[in-house]
C-alpha cells in the first residue's frame, strides 16, 4: 500500500504544480521573450527526448510532466479567461496523473514498474493494461484527447520555425509513448521469470470504472475542442 500512497501524493503534487504555474503566468501576464520561448523548447525537446530511453514508469512519466509544463509558456493568458487556462492545464496533465498512480499500482504487484521486470501486461492484467494504454496515449496528445486539438490549436499561433519545434517535441512524445506502450502492455510477459506478482489480482472493476472515468471525460472534453475548431476554421 505504501507504493500506492506514493503515487497518490505523487500526482496530487504534479495536479498542484501546473495549477501554481498557469496561475502565476495569469498574474504575472509576462511578456515572453522570444530567447525565453526558444528555452522552454529546449527544455521541453531535452525532457522528451530522454523519456525515449527511460525504463521506469514513475520516471517517465515525470520527464514527460517536465517536457508538458516548459510548454505553458506558450499558454495566451492575456486573452484567455482564467477558468479556461486552469482547465487546459487540468487536461493536460490528468493523464500523468493516472499514469503516476497506476505506476504505483504496478510497483504494489510487482515491487517495481520497471520495464525490465514488468511487460506484457496485457496477458496477466487486461484491466490495468488497458488503462495504461489510455493513459500513455493521452499523455502523448492522440485524438480524441484535449491535448491533441490544444497542440493543433497552438501550431496556428506559432510562427513557422516555432512550430517546427513544437512538431519535433511532440514527435518525440509519441516515440517515447509507442516505446512505453510495446514494452510495458504489448510485449511478452516478463515478471513470471522472476516469480513475482504470482497471484496478484487484477484492478477491480471498481478501480477500472473509476480510473476510466477520467479518459471518458477527456475524451468527451477533446470532441468539444475539436468541434470548436472546426467552427472557427
Amino acid at each position: 500500500m505504501q507504493h500506492v500512497r506514493n503515487a497518490w501524493v505523487a500526482g496530487l503534487f504534479l495536479l498542484i504544480w501546473s495549477q501554481a504555474g498557469v496561475g502565476l503566468l495569469l498574474w504575472l501576464q509576462p511578456d515572453v521573450p522570444q530567447w525565453l520561448q526558444w528555452w522552454a523548447f529546449a527544455t521541453a525537446f531535452l525532457y522528451g527526448f530522454r523519456a525515449l530511453v527511460l525504463n521506469e514508469v514513475s520516471e517517465w512519466t515525470g520527464f514527460m510532466f517536465v517536457s508538458l509544463l516548459a510548454l505553458f509558456w506558450f499558454l495566451p493568458v492575456e486573452r484567455i479567461p482564467a477558468p479556461e487556462a486552469h482547465m487546459l492545464a487540468l487536461v493536460a496533465v490528468a493523464p500523468l496523473v493516472v499514469l503516476r498512480t497506476l505506476s504505483g499500482l504496478m510497483a504494489a504487484r510487482f515491487g517495481s514498474a520497471y520495464l525490465g521486470l514488468v511487460g506484457g501486461l496485457v496477458h496477466g492484467y487486461p484491466r490495468l493494461s488497458g488503462l495504461v494504454a489510455l493513459g500513455i496515449l493521452a499523455a502523448i496528445a492522440t485524438p480524441p484527447f484535449p491535448l491533441f486539438f490544444h497542440l493543433v490549436e497552438l501550431l496556428g499561433l506559432l510562427p513557422f520555425s516555432m512550430a517546427v519545434a513544437l512538431v519535433t517535441v511532440w514527435y518525440f512524445w509519441g516515440w517515447a509513448g509507442v516505446r512505453l506502450l510495446q514494452r510495458l502492455v504489448l510485449g511478452p510477459e516478463q515478471w513470471p521469470q522472476y516469480g513475482i506478482g504470482r497471484g496478484t489480482p487484477d484492478l477491480s472493476r471498481a478501480g477500472m470504472w473509476t480510473l476510466a472515468s477520467v479518459f471518458v471525460g477527456l475524451a468527451v472534453i477533446g470532441l468539444r475542442e475539436a468541434m470548436q475548431l472546426a467552427g472557427a476554421g
